[in-house]
């Protein structure tokens, strides 16, 4: 993880797209919810991936994430 902005209620977190920091990820977004109590809204998530990542990286990625959408 590299990254961690928030700009009027959104995030955007930055990192290497592999399933080790979709954990680091999940992590950081249980947290936020444990220590905000605020829920967040995969359905209005969203991932963004660079052009050199494999698409079966992007689907394993949005899989573990259990994100769908991909921008």
């Amino acid at each position: 993880m590299s990254h961690l902005f928030f700009v009027n209620d959104a995030s955007l977190l930055c990192c290497k797209a592999s399933l080790k920091n979709v954990g680091v990820i999940k992590e950081i977004l249980s947290q936020y919810e444990v220590t905000s109590s605020q829920k967040v809204n995969f359905e209005k998530s969203v991932v963004f991936y660079s052009r050199n990542i494999p698409t079966e990286t992007r689907i394993e990625v949005c899989r573990k994430l259990e994100i769908m959408k991909e921008a």
